[in-house]
């Protein structure tokens, strides 16, 4: 991880050091860096690992079974692996990444029983997927401008078949078009405070009702769901 800039699939990355002087790459191909650059650490343990209650699924699970969506830097792993054996050792986690560069999986150097990531194209890997039912979703592709196709009503009911009935699914994202996607393929969307000062962020399940302000902010909002 010492090298400051490397070529993979989908172009170039380089090494930026973040505010909270943790390092994420910045990708040539989707001009945007894989972290906010407020700190790659920081915004990670807010946007996932608090974002998907991982302290209560963990009570409940073993083996805590989490999809990653975008495995990037490798830092969702890594933080959820530190945080697993501090807090909860009799816990067995159960990563699944899904990355389409395997450049990254090599840059990152992980290698750990309980992380497997599927490469290639998200949208055919999550099929190829047999395993137990994701207790967690760290939903954390590219932007939804960058890299639509890992944010649309089709991908999100992709990834309710794969969900148990007990799945949180965070994102850093608050747009409506997300919102809306989420809905349209059967989830209960949730407003929360975004990262370092960023409005809002989201959550979603599958059970609950919506609150009556957020489904009233939705109806009257004209933008139309991501559609592949």
């Amino acid at each position: 991880m010492s090298t400051k800039q490397f070529n993979g699939k989908l172009g170039t990355y380089k090494v930026i050091e973040t505010a909270d002087g943790t390092p994420t790459l910045f990708s040539s191909h989707f001009d945007e860096a894989c972290h906010s650059l407020h700190g790659a650490v920081a915004e990670t343990l807010y946007n996932f690992i608090e974002g998907c209650d991982l302290d209560i699924l963990a009570k409940k699970y073993s083996p805590l079974n989490i999809l990653e969506v975008g495995f990037g830097t490798g830092t969702g792993f890594k933080l959820t692996k530190q945080y697993i054996d501090k807090h909860f050792p009799h816990v067995r986690l159960n990563f699944v990444s899904l990355e389409i560069d395997p450049a990254l999986v090599e840059w990152s150097g992980l290698d750990d029983p309980s992380l497997k990531v599927l490469i290639g194209d998200g949208r055919e890997t999550i099929k190829s997927y047999q395993g137990e039912p994701f207790h967690a979703i760290f939903q954390d592709p590219f932007s939804p401008k960058k890299n639509p196709a890992l944010w649309s009503v089709e991908w999100f009911e992709a990834l309710k078949k794969h969900s148990h009935p007990d799945v949180v699914l965070s994102t850093y994202s608050a747009s409506s078009s997300i919102r809306k996607a989420l809905m349209h393929a059967g989830w209960t969307v949730e407003e929360r405070k975004g990262f370092a000062g960023k409005k809002a962020s989201t959550r979603a399940f599958l059970k609950g009702k919506m609150s009556e302000e957020l489904t009233r902010k939705l109806s009257s909002d004209k933008i139309k769901p991501v559609r592949d």
